[in-house]
């Protein structure tokens, strides 16, 4: 179930605007939250702000790699004179890409949503 919740959360951000990601989270507004969870699967994080209000986290954490790590060299000694040919080798680099949507829900229902993170 929580792997449904995250392909949700991938399929939903994943290859959209801002606005048309917006669009597809304002449809939720008014929603029950059981349909919420049925949808997204039980959230990462709950807050309850009093009685009547609680907040429900969804978060994505993605991670990139680039780069290679190997590279090709060869050389030699010509008399008393050293070379080397390298090519590649570029170092490798990692990107975390987090994404937490979050969604206020009082009395039962969702009223609204935000978003935080620099995968968003």
């Amino acid at each position: 179930m929580r792997y449904l919740a995250l392909l949700a959360v991938i399929l939903l951000t994943a290859c959209t605007s801002p606005a048309e990601r917006a669009a597809k989270l304002d449809r939720w507004v008014g929603t029950s939250e059981r349909e919420l969870v049925t949808s997204w699967g039980v959230p990462d994080k709950t807050y309850d702000l009093d009685r009547r209000t609680r907040m429900l986290s969804y978060v994505d954490v993605r991670n990139y790699n680039y780069g290679t790590s190997f590279g090709t060299c060869m050389g030699g000694w010509s008399g008393r004179v050293g070379y080397n040919n390298c090519v590649g080798g570029m170092p490798p680099t990692r990107e975390t890409h987090y994404c937490e949507t979050t969604f206020m829900v009082v009395n039962g229902r969702v009223t609204k949503w935000g978003l935080k993170g620099s995968g968003c």
